[in-house]
C-alpha cells in the first residue's frame, strides 16, 4: 500500500525536506495518508494554519509567514473534479496566500 512504501521511505523524505526547505509541497496522497501530513507538521512545526477548498477537496497547510504552503490533495490522475478546478484551485489559493498586502 501507499503507506507502506511511505513508511518504507519516511526518514529520506523528510530529510529531503529538511534539506531543500521547500516553499510549496503538494501531498498527492490526499487524506489516504494522515501520517505524512502529521510528519510534515512536526518537522515544520509553525505550520499551524489550515484552510479547505470545498470544490477540489484540497486541503491547504500553512505557516502563518507563509514560508511553506502545503497543499493536500489527491493524486492528480484521480477521477476527482476536471483538472481545470484542480489546478486553478492549487494556482489561485497559492496566489491568494502569496500575495502582498
Amino acid at each position: 500500500t501507499l503507506e507502506n512504501y511511505y513508511l518504507l521511505y519516511k526518514d529520506v523524505i523528510l530529510e529531503q525536506i529538511k534539506i531543500y526547505q521547500p516553499t510549496i509541497i503538494i501531498n498527492s496522497t490526499g487524506n489516504s495518508l494522515p501520517v505524512l501530513r502529521e510528519d510534515i507538521k512536526e518537522i515544520k512545526q509553525n505550520l499551524s494554519e489550515t484552510i479547505y477548498i470545498k470544490t477540489s477537496d484540497l486541503g491547504v497547510d500553512f505557516s502563518v509567514n507563509k514560508e511553506l504552503i502545503v497543499f493536500n490533495t489527491y493524486h492528480p490522475m484521480a477521477n476527482r473534479p476536471n483538472r481545470n478546478v484542480y489546478c486553478n484551485d492549487i494556482i489561485n489559493n497559492y496566489l491568494l496566500l502569496t500575495q502582498k498586502s
